[in-house]
Protein backbone atom coordinates (compact mmCIF):
# COMPACT_ATOMS: atom_id res chain seq x y z
CA UNK A 1 0.00 0.00 0.00
CA UNK A 2 1.21 3.40 -0.52
CA UNK A 3 0.17 7.31 0.57
CA UNK A 4 0.50 10.44 -0.64
CA UNK A 5 0.69 12.67 2.40
CA UNK A 6 1.42 16.43 1.81
CA UNK A 7 2.30 18.02 5.02
CA UNK A 8 3.63 16.72 8.35
CA UNK A 9 1.06 17.07 10.55
CA UNK A 10 -1.38 15.37 8.37
CA UNK A 11 1.86 12.60 8.77
CA UNK A 12 1.69 12.12 12.16
CA UNK A 13 -2.50 11.95 12.67
CA UNK A 14 -2.49 9.14 9.36
CA UNK A 15 0.85 7.23 8.86
CA UNK A 16 0.52 5.98 12.96
CA UNK A 17 -2.82 4.37 11.60
CA UNK A 18 -1.13 3.01 8.04
CA UNK A 19 2.04 1.54 9.97
CA UNK A 20 3.88 1.96 6.54
CA UNK A 21 7.75 0.20 6.50
CA UNK A 22 9.22 2.67 4.89
CA UNK A 23 8.57 6.44 4.23
CA UNK A 24 10.24 8.80 1.95
CA UNK A 25 10.08 12.19 3.51
CA UNK A 26 10.93 15.19 2.17
CA UNK A 27 12.89 17.43 3.96
CA UNK A 28 11.56 20.78 2.70
CA UNK A 29 7.90 20.68 3.53
CA UNK A 30 5.29 23.19 3.72
CA UNK A 31 4.88 24.02 7.65
CA UNK A 32 6.21 21.60 9.93
CA UNK A 33 9.59 20.55 8.19
CA UNK A 34 10.58 17.13 7.25
CA UNK A 35 13.23 16.74 10.08
CA UNK A 36 10.58 17.48 12.83
CA UNK A 37 8.35 15.55 11.49
CA UNK A 38 10.70 12.98 11.17
CA UNK A 39 11.59 13.40 14.74
CA UNK A 40 7.65 13.18 15.86
CA UNK A 41 7.08 10.13 14.00
CA UNK A 42 10.47 8.08 15.42
CA UNK A 43 8.30 8.29 19.14
CA UNK A 44 5.11 7.08 17.72
CA UNK A 45 6.35 4.26 15.05
CA UNK A 46 10.46 3.67 15.88
CA UNK A 47 10.39 1.01 13.21
CA UNK A 48 9.94 2.58 10.71
CA UNK A 49 12.42 3.62 8.08
CA UNK A 50 12.72 7.14 7.02
CA UNK A 51 14.58 8.33 3.54
CA UNK A 52 14.60 11.88 3.72
CA UNK A 53 14.58 13.42 0.21
CA UNK A 54 16.27 16.41 -0.27
CA UNK A 55 17.62 19.06 -3.20
CA UNK A 56 20.53 19.83 -0.38
CA UNK A 57 23.90 19.14 -0.23
CA UNK A 58 24.09 20.54 2.85
CA UNK A 59 26.23 18.47 5.68
CA UNK A 60 24.04 20.54 8.49
CA UNK A 61 20.86 19.51 7.00
CA UNK A 62 21.18 15.87 6.85
CA UNK A 63 23.08 15.37 9.98
CA UNK A 64 20.10 16.78 11.22
CA UNK A 65 17.74 14.64 9.40
CA UNK A 66 19.58 11.78 10.50
CA UNK A 67 19.77 12.69 14.13
CA UNK A 68 16.55 13.32 14.42
CA UNK A 69 15.90 9.53 13.29
CA UNK A 70 15.94 9.10 9.77
CA UNK A 71 17.62 6.10 8.07
CA UNK A 72 19.19 7.84 5.39
CA UNK A 73 18.76 10.44 2.20
CA UNK A 74 18.59 10.77 -1.52
CA UNK A 75 19.45 13.68 -3.26
CA UNK A 76 17.17 14.53 -5.88
CA UNK A 77 19.46 15.10 -8.11
CA UNK A 78 20.23 11.64 -8.36
CA UNK A 79 16.99 10.24 -7.32
CA UNK A 80 16.51 8.59 -10.70
CA UNK A 81 19.47 6.63 -10.33
CA UNK A 82 19.40 6.17 -6.43
CA UNK A 83 15.97 5.60 -5.45
CA UNK A 84 14.91 1.97 -5.71
CA UNK A 85 18.23 0.64 -4.34
CA UNK A 86 18.21 3.24 -1.08
CA UNK A 87 14.45 2.12 -1.08
CA UNK A 88 15.63 -1.94 -1.29
CA UNK A 89 18.59 -0.71 1.00
CA UNK A 90 16.90 1.04 3.66
CA UNK A 91 13.76 -1.76 3.81
CA UNK A 92 16.54 -5.23 3.86
CA UNK A 93 18.12 -2.99 6.86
Amino acid sequence: MSASIRNGETALTELPIIRPHVVLMDINMPGMSGVECTRRLKNSLPEVQIIMLTVYENTDHIFSALEAGASGYLLRVRLNNQFLHGVKEKVAG
